[in-house]
């Protein structure tokens, strides 16, 4: 395995976990799918590796993640392999019990799913404002980099950076289509301590930037602007009786 993932993964089947054969299927028009990639991450011991796997399947572009089979095991709760098994049977009752390994397979294919909505609204919101050189894929990408690459132990276990992440996404989902609808993209600035904010506004739609260069935006703009001293440019888009209050953080740029 190449990348982020190299010394992470054991035992890869497949071609999806090499990047070059990745872009070859893709060239190719194919689905690309990772099998069985569970068991390659050695989820014996670390069955939180589950969700982890799918932060890095979005941003890698795989499109399917096979499993051979998600079955019941008759094996103990207090056995070494608690965390292999997908479910485990309820001795004497017709019902099963979750392991970890399949709970966190789900909290890692409902991350997929915040991130490939997340990505599907961004573009559709840009083809509406005629936003040009920015995707909602680009989008979810930078806002998923840093999680399950060669941290993916630590991240795995504690989740909480998973967590927050699908906690901005969500929030992004449902405000995409409120209006004023927004779309901004910011970058590095010449002048030292300013950044360039560029402007996608809804049509009627105002924005005020406190501390930029221009301070309004109809349309489409590009705005210099300081962030405040928490790292932070502050901007309110008003159309009509509504306004929506934007807080973007810049510190990344540092």
């Amino acid at each position: 395995v190449d990348g982020e993932l190299a010394g992470v993964i054991a035992e890869p089947i497949g071609a999806g976990w090499n990047a070059p054969a990745r872009e070859g299927l893709r060239r190719l028009g194919a689905l690309v799918t990772v099998y069985n990639p569970i068991q390659s991450m050695d989820v014996t011991r670390r069955p939180e590796l589950a969700r982890g796997l799918m932060w890095w399947a979005f941003r890698s572009g795989i499109d399917r993640v096979y499993h051979w089979c998600i079955g019941p095991s008759g094996a103990s709760l207090k056995q070494h392999d608690y965390g292999s098994a997908w479910v485990f049977l309820v001795p004497g009752q017709d019902a099963y019990l979750p392991s970890v390994r399949y709970e966190m397979l789900r909290e890692g294919l409902e991350d997929y799913d915040y991130l490939t909505l997340f990505a599907r609204r961004f573009d559709d919101v840009a083809r509406e404002l005629g936003a040009q050189g920015v995707s909602g894929r680009s989008v979810a990408t930078a806002i998923s980099a840093g999680l399950s690459g060669t941290r993916i132990m630590e991240q795995s276990c504690d989740g909480s950076a998973y967590n927050r992440a699908r906690m901005f996404l969500g929030t992004a989902i449902s405000h995409l289509h409120e209006s004023p609808r927004v779309l901004f993209r910011v970058s590095p600035e010449r002048n030292e301590g300013a950044v360039r904010l560029d402007l996608w506004v809804e049509p009627g739609a105002t924005v005020n930037v406190p501390n930029g260069t221009p301070n309004t935006i109809r349309g489409t703009g590009t705005v210099a602007v300081h962030p405040d001293t928490s790292g932070t440019i502050v901007l309110d888009a008003t159309l009509g009786e509504k306004t929506k209050h934007l807080s973007i953080p810049v510190r990344f740029l540092d």
